[in-house]
Protein backbone atom coordinates (compact mmCIF):
# COMPACT_ATOMS: atom_id res chain seq x y z
CA UNK A 1 0.00 0.00 0.00
CA UNK A 2 1.43 3.48 -1.12
CA UNK A 3 1.22 6.17 1.41
CA UNK A 4 1.25 9.93 0.13
CA UNK A 5 2.55 12.16 2.07
CA UNK A 6 0.72 15.27 3.16
CA UNK A 7 2.04 18.58 1.67
CA UNK A 8 1.42 22.20 3.14
CA UNK A 9 0.82 25.75 1.72
CA UNK A 10 3.13 28.81 2.41
CA UNK A 11 2.34 32.31 1.90
CA UNK A 12 4.09 35.41 1.63
CA UNK A 13 4.61 39.10 -0.07
CA UNK A 14 7.28 40.93 -0.84
CA UNK A 15 6.50 44.22 -2.02
CA UNK A 16 3.30 44.00 -3.15
CA UNK A 17 3.74 40.58 -4.45
CA UNK A 18 2.14 37.29 -2.84
CA UNK A 19 3.63 34.28 -3.27
CA UNK A 20 1.95 30.95 -2.55
CA UNK A 21 4.05 28.41 -2.66
CA UNK A 22 2.51 24.10 -2.33
CA UNK A 23 3.89 21.11 -2.20
CA UNK A 24 5.76 22.35 0.91
CA UNK A 25 6.70 18.87 3.59
CA UNK A 26 6.38 19.74 7.21
CA UNK A 27 10.23 20.39 7.39
CA UNK A 28 10.36 22.91 4.85
CA UNK A 29 7.10 24.43 5.21
CA UNK A 30 8.65 25.53 9.03
CA UNK A 31 11.94 26.75 7.52
CA UNK A 32 10.18 29.03 5.23
CA UNK A 33 7.72 30.25 7.77
CA UNK A 34 10.71 31.48 10.31
CA UNK A 35 12.82 32.48 7.40
CA UNK A 36 9.85 34.44 6.33
CA UNK A 37 7.65 35.36 9.86
CA UNK A 38 7.55 39.48 9.02
CA UNK A 39 6.34 38.82 5.81
CA UNK A 40 3.06 37.53 5.46
CA UNK A 41 0.58 37.52 2.57
CA UNK A 42 -1.53 40.61 2.42
CA UNK A 43 -5.01 40.98 1.46
CA UNK A 44 -4.84 43.09 -1.38
CA UNK A 45 -1.48 42.17 -3.36
CA UNK A 46 -0.68 43.53 -6.48
CA UNK A 47 0.36 41.04 -8.05
CA UNK A 48 -0.52 37.09 -6.90
CA UNK A 49 1.68 33.88 -7.78
CA UNK A 50 0.84 30.17 -7.47
CA UNK A 51 4.25 27.67 -6.95
CA UNK A 52 4.27 23.72 -6.98
CA UNK A 53 7.16 22.82 -5.60
CA UNK A 54 8.58 18.95 -6.59
CA UNK A 55 11.30 17.10 -5.84
CA UNK A 56 14.20 15.64 -7.99
CA UNK A 57 16.92 13.20 -6.77
CA UNK A 58 19.27 14.25 -10.34
CA UNK A 59 22.89 15.51 -9.14
CA UNK A 60 23.13 18.90 -8.84
CA UNK A 61 23.39 20.58 -11.91
CA UNK A 62 24.22 24.55 -12.81
CA UNK A 63 21.74 25.85 -15.67
CA UNK A 64 21.51 29.07 -17.20
CA UNK A 65 19.04 31.82 -16.43
CA UNK A 66 17.09 32.93 -18.92
CA UNK A 67 14.78 35.74 -18.87
CA UNK A 68 11.96 36.54 -21.78
CA UNK A 69 12.28 40.09 -23.43
CA UNK A 70 9.14 42.00 -21.83
CA UNK A 71 5.59 40.91 -23.15
CA UNK A 72 6.06 38.20 -22.89
CA UNK A 73 4.69 35.34 -19.59
CA UNK A 74 7.24 32.72 -19.17
CA UNK A 75 10.49 33.27 -16.92
CA UNK A 76 12.99 30.42 -16.31
CA UNK A 77 15.39 30.25 -13.53
CA UNK A 78 17.91 28.19 -12.59
CA UNK A 79 19.98 27.81 -9.34
CA UNK A 80 22.32 25.08 -8.08
CA UNK A 81 19.98 22.43 -7.22
CA UNK A 82 16.83 24.44 -8.26
CA UNK A 83 15.07 24.86 -11.01
CA UNK A 84 11.96 27.18 -12.17
CA UNK A 85 9.68 28.15 -14.70
CA UNK A 86 6.98 30.86 -13.81
CA UNK A 87 4.54 32.49 -16.26
CA UNK A 88 4.17 35.78 -14.55
CA UNK A 89 0.94 36.98 -16.63
CA UNK A 90 -1.21 33.93 -15.15
CA UNK A 91 0.39 34.13 -12.22
CA UNK A 92 1.18 30.39 -12.40
CA UNK A 93 4.30 28.43 -11.78
CA UNK A 94 6.50 25.31 -10.93
CA UNK A 95 9.50 25.05 -8.57
CA UNK A 96 11.46 21.73 -8.80
CA UNK A 97 14.40 21.55 -5.97
CA UNK A 98 16.95 18.21 -5.69
CA UNK A 99 16.90 16.70 -2.63
CA UNK A 100 20.81 16.72 -2.25
CA UNK A 101 21.02 20.49 -2.03
CA UNK A 102 18.36 20.58 1.08
CA UNK A 103 20.81 22.35 3.46
CA UNK A 104 21.39 25.37 0.97
CA UNK A 105 17.58 25.44 0.29
CA UNK A 106 17.55 28.84 1.99
CA UNK A 107 19.73 30.15 -0.14
CA UNK A 108 18.88 28.98 -3.27
CA UNK A 109 15.54 29.25 -3.13
CA UNK A 110 16.36 33.33 -1.62
CA UNK A 111 18.47 33.67 -5.42
CA UNK A 112 15.06 32.39 -7.18
CA UNK A 113 12.96 35.01 -5.27
CA UNK A 114 15.19 38.15 -6.18
CA UNK A 115 15.08 37.15 -9.21
CA UNK A 116 10.97 36.70 -9.60
CA UNK A 117 10.93 39.73 -7.44
CA UNK A 118 12.83 41.76 -9.60
CA UNK A 119 11.02 41.05 -12.46
CA UNK A 120 7.63 42.18 -10.32
CA UNK A 121 8.93 44.75 -9.48
CA UNK A 122 10.36 45.68 -13.26
CA UNK A 123 6.84 45.52 -14.39
CA UNK A 124 5.36 47.82 -12.18
CA UNK A 125 8.37 50.33 -12.77
CA UNK A 126 10.07 49.79 -9.87
CA UNK A 127 13.33 47.70 -8.80
CA UNK A 128 15.76 45.63 -6.54
CA UNK A 129 18.80 47.29 -4.88
CA UNK A 130 21.72 46.30 -3.58
CA UNK A 131 21.66 48.75 -0.13
CA UNK A 132 20.67 48.90 3.10
CA UNK A 133 18.30 51.91 4.23
CA UNK A 134 16.22 52.74 7.47
CA UNK A 135 12.58 54.38 8.11
CA UNK A 136 12.16 57.65 10.45
CA UNK A 137 9.06 58.99 11.12
CA UNK A 138 7.52 58.88 8.13
CA UNK A 139 9.72 58.95 5.05
CA UNK A 140 13.01 56.43 4.34
CA UNK A 141 16.28 56.60 3.04
CA UNK A 142 18.66 54.30 1.31
CA UNK A 143 22.30 53.71 1.52
CA UNK A 144 24.11 52.63 -1.57
CA UNK A 145 27.58 50.67 -1.69
CA UNK A 146 28.83 47.53 -2.68
CA UNK A 147 29.72 44.65 -0.61
CA UNK A 148 32.15 45.81 2.58
CA UNK A 149 31.33 49.25 1.40
CA UNK A 150 29.89 50.35 4.68
CA UNK A 151 25.58 49.76 4.47
CA UNK A 152 25.94 47.73 8.02
CA UNK A 153 27.92 49.91 9.63
CA UNK A 154 26.03 53.76 8.62
CA UNK A 155 22.78 51.67 9.60
CA UNK A 156 24.17 50.69 12.56
CA UNK A 157 24.96 54.48 13.79
CA UNK A 158 21.46 55.50 13.27
CA UNK A 159 20.20 53.80 16.50
CA UNK A 160 17.12 55.80 16.78
CA UNK A 161 15.55 54.81 13.78
CA UNK A 162 14.18 51.58 11.75
CA UNK A 163 16.70 50.03 10.53
CA UNK A 164 15.68 47.64 6.87
CA UNK A 165 17.14 44.46 5.19
CA UNK A 166 21.56 45.64 4.58
CA UNK A 167 20.96 43.52 1.68
CA UNK A 168 18.26 44.19 -0.19
CA UNK A 169 15.39 46.84 -0.75
CA UNK A 170 12.57 47.34 -3.25
CA UNK A 171 11.98 50.93 -4.51
CA UNK A 172 8.61 50.98 -6.29
CA UNK A 173 6.57 54.34 -7.92
CA UNK A 174 3.60 55.75 -5.91
CA UNK A 175 2.23 58.47 -7.55
CA UNK A 176 5.32 60.93 -9.18
CA UNK A 177 7.31 59.66 -5.71
CA UNK A 178 8.69 56.72 -5.08
CA UNK A 179 8.65 53.91 -1.65
CA UNK A 180 11.13 52.14 -0.47
CA UNK A 181 10.12 48.70 0.94
CA UNK A 182 11.84 45.97 3.01
CA UNK A 183 12.49 42.72 1.90
CA UNK A 184 13.42 39.41 4.04
CA UNK A 185 15.86 38.19 0.93
CA UNK A 186 19.38 36.80 2.63
CA UNK A 187 18.97 38.81 6.38
CA UNK A 188 17.24 36.61 8.06
CA UNK A 189 17.50 38.75 11.07
CA UNK A 190 13.56 38.71 12.16
CA UNK A 191 13.35 41.71 9.55
CA UNK A 192 9.13 42.83 9.50
CA UNK A 193 7.39 44.02 6.05
CA UNK A 194 7.14 47.88 6.15
CA UNK A 195 7.85 50.87 3.77
CA UNK A 196 8.15 54.55 3.42
CA UNK A 197 8.20 57.25 1.21
CA UNK A 198 11.67 57.03 -0.14
CA UNK A 199 13.06 60.92 0.48
CA UNK A 200 17.23 60.49 -0.32
CA UNK A 201 19.69 57.99 -1.88
CA UNK A 202 23.12 58.43 -0.66
CA UNK A 203 26.47 56.54 -2.36
CA UNK A 204 28.95 55.26 0.77
CA UNK A 205 32.71 55.84 -0.08
CA UNK A 206 34.80 54.76 2.81
CA UNK A 207 37.60 57.63 3.40
CA UNK A 208 39.69 59.11 5.92
CA UNK A 209 37.52 62.44 5.89
CA UNK A 210 34.01 62.74 6.69
CA UNK A 211 31.57 64.91 4.05
CA UNK A 212 28.24 64.98 2.66
CA UNK A 213 28.13 66.09 -0.94
CA UNK A 214 25.30 66.72 -3.26
CA UNK A 215 25.37 65.13 -6.44
CA UNK A 216 22.93 65.49 -9.61
CA UNK A 217 20.43 62.45 -11.44
CA UNK A 218 23.69 62.06 -13.80
CA UNK A 219 26.44 61.43 -11.65
CA UNK A 220 24.38 59.57 -9.38
CA UNK A 221 23.24 57.17 -12.19
CA UNK A 222 27.02 56.91 -13.24
CA UNK A 223 27.89 55.58 -10.36
CA UNK A 224 25.50 53.26 -9.56
CA UNK A 225 25.86 51.78 -13.45
CA UNK A 226 29.47 51.52 -12.27
CA UNK A 227 29.19 49.61 -9.15
CA UNK A 228 26.06 47.92 -9.46
CA UNK A 229 25.55 44.65 -8.28
CA UNK A 230 26.67 42.61 -11.25
CA UNK A 231 25.57 38.92 -11.07
CA UNK A 232 21.72 39.76 -10.54
CA UNK A 233 21.81 42.16 -13.43
CA UNK A 234 23.64 39.45 -15.30
CA UNK A 235 21.22 37.39 -14.33
CA UNK A 236 18.19 39.29 -15.83
CA UNK A 237 19.65 41.02 -18.10
CA UNK A 238 22.15 38.55 -20.20
CA UNK A 239 26.10 39.36 -20.62
CA UNK A 240 28.83 39.69 -18.50
CA UNK A 241 31.96 41.77 -18.15
CA UNK A 242 33.58 39.04 -16.40
CA UNK A 243 32.81 36.14 -18.47
CA UNK A 244 35.67 33.90 -19.61
CA UNK A 245 36.44 32.81 -23.02
CA UNK A 246 35.99 29.12 -21.86
CA UNK A 247 32.44 29.99 -20.61
CA UNK A 248 31.95 31.23 -24.00
CA UNK A 249 33.06 28.69 -25.54
CA UNK A 250 30.93 26.29 -23.82
CA UNK A 251 27.72 28.57 -24.05
CA UNK A 252 27.37 29.81 -21.21
CA UNK A 253 27.21 33.08 -22.66
CA UNK A 254 24.00 34.85 -23.63
CA UNK A 255 23.20 38.41 -25.39
CA UNK A 256 22.60 41.24 -24.01
CA UNK A 257 18.94 41.42 -23.47
CA UNK A 258 18.86 44.90 -25.11
CA UNK A 259 14.93 45.46 -24.83
CA UNK A 260 14.60 44.54 -20.62
CA UNK A 261 17.88 46.63 -20.51
CA UNK A 262 16.82 50.04 -21.82
CA UNK A 263 13.62 49.04 -19.69
CA UNK A 264 15.64 48.88 -16.64
CA UNK A 265 18.33 51.69 -16.74
CA UNK A 266 15.07 53.94 -17.66
CA UNK A 267 13.23 53.20 -14.18
CA UNK A 268 16.89 53.78 -12.60
CA UNK A 269 17.38 57.51 -14.44
CA UNK A 270 13.45 58.07 -13.46
CA UNK A 271 14.66 56.94 -9.71
CA UNK A 272 17.51 59.16 -9.25
CA UNK A 273 15.65 62.66 -11.40
CA UNK A 274 13.28 62.19 -8.96
CA UNK A 275 15.22 60.96 -5.67
CA UNK A 276 18.05 63.54 -4.19
CA UNK A 277 21.00 61.84 -3.88
CA UNK A 278 24.24 62.62 -2.15
CA UNK A 279 27.73 60.98 -1.46
CA UNK A 280 29.05 60.24 2.10
CA UNK A 281 32.46 60.12 2.93
CA UNK A 282 33.25 58.50 6.07
CA UNK A 283 35.72 56.78 8.09
CA UNK A 284 34.69 53.74 9.93
CA UNK A 285 36.71 54.71 12.87
CA UNK A 286 35.04 58.41 13.05
CA UNK A 287 32.32 59.36 14.88
CA UNK A 288 32.13 62.13 13.24
CA UNK A 289 30.19 60.38 10.37
CA UNK A 290 27.04 59.80 12.92
CA UNK A 291 26.77 63.42 13.72
CA UNK A 292 26.82 64.39 9.92
CA UNK A 293 24.28 61.95 8.80
CA UNK A 294 21.83 62.77 11.91
CA UNK A 295 22.71 66.40 10.57
CA UNK A 296 21.72 65.68 7.31
CA UNK A 297 18.50 63.72 8.43
CA UNK A 298 17.52 66.71 10.37
CA UNK A 299 17.61 68.20 7.44
CA UNK A 300 15.32 66.35 5.46
CA UNK A 301 12.21 66.29 8.58
CA UNK A 302 12.48 69.82 8.09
Amino acid sequence: MTTTMETKLFNLNVAGTNISIDGLDSELHDRLSTIFLGFPAGPEPRRLISLQLDFFDAPEVFRLSEFSLPGLPTILVDTKGLWASVDIDHGLGVVQYCRSAMADFEFNFGLFLAKLISICLTAEGGILFHSSGLIRDDWSCMFLAPSDGGKTTISRLLEDSIKLNDDRLAVKPVGDAYELHNTPLWDLSGLVACNAPLKRIYFLEKSDRCAITEIGPAEALRRYLASMYGDMFWQILGGHLKMSVEDIAMGKYRPRNTEYTYQMFGILSDIFRTIPSATIQFSLDDRLAKERIHEDIRNLSN
